[in-house]
């Protein structure tokens, strides 16, 4: 069990107080967060030239927060940021203490974050013939992603994403951006929960592992927005649909 925290920003000129309390938001989702993982934290923030920087750690959120190495990361949150993903973990394969096995991972050019646990892992990784850098099995699901190619959305990625989760064995909710293309951000949900909501004062999506997170971060006015499961979304700023679950693009799988 982890917490998934993330963050779409929509093309939108904030004003410092407005990408102020963006960031706020952000960490106290983080925060929130913690209830479900306590053995490392980490984020990644996503710019939209593809650059991004990865900040993790073995300490719990409420620690990791206070670092001076996240202010500095948080406050490059800007105009210019895409997405952030954020992850609380509660580890179930591979030592935290070695942060290749916490999150956000990199495989490649896909940087994801996973709640749940594949246990066919191994299998996959002999079969599919993966370049592997850590223990967790999480790895195996953004290596998978990242052979496949560029999230495009049409109909031949859908094809290929459908294989891909038919492959795992287990339960997933992930968030993942592939930054050859990073304006796109692939959520998957099979048997673990992911909520969502849209601050339209803020022109920001923020996702959380529980609705409960999300109402303690906005207030009372939140209203459950859990995301359907076995399902997949494609999410992107520039194609952002007003209607719930604001996904431009979505599957069963």
């Amino acid at each position: 069990m982890c917490g998934l925290a993330g963050l779409m920003l929509l093309p939108y000129k904030r004003t410092k107080d407005e990408l102020q309390k963006i960031r706020h938001y952000f960490t106290l989702n983080l925060l929130y967060n913690m209830e479900r993982g306590k053995e490392a934290t980490g984020i990644c923030i996503i710019q939209k030239d593809g650059k991004f920087k990865i900040f993790k750690l073995p300490l719990p959120a409420d620690k990791f927060i206070n670092l001076k190495e996240y202010r500095e990361l948080i406050s490059t949150v800007s105009n210019q940021t895409l997405f952030v993903l954020g992850h609380t973990r509660k580890h179930t394969k591979g030592k935290p203490m070695n942060i290749s096995n916490d999150h956000p991972i990199l495989a490649g050019n896909v940087i994801g974050i996973h709640n749940g646990e594949i246990t066919n892992d191994e299998k996959i990784t002999l079969s599919e013939q993966l370049e592997r850098n850590a223990v967790v099995d999480s790895e195996v699901i953004f290596r998978l992603l990242d052979k496949k190619g560029p999230f495009n959305g049409n109909q031949n990625d859908i094809l290929n994403i459908k294989y891909i989760t038919s492959q795992l064995k287990g339960s997933f909710s992930t968030l993942s951006v592939d930054v050859r293309k990073p304006d796109v951000l692939l959520v998957l949900k099979k048997n673990m929960p992911l909520s969502v909501h849209f601050e339209s004062l803020l022109h920001a999506v923020f996702f959380s592992s529980r609705y409960i997170f999300l109402r303690k971060t906005f207030g009372r006015y939140v209203v459950t927005e859990a995301l359907s499961s076995e399902t997949g979304f494609f999410f992107s700023p520039s194609k952002f649909k007003e209607e719930s679950p604001y996904a431009y693009k979505i599957f069963k799988f």
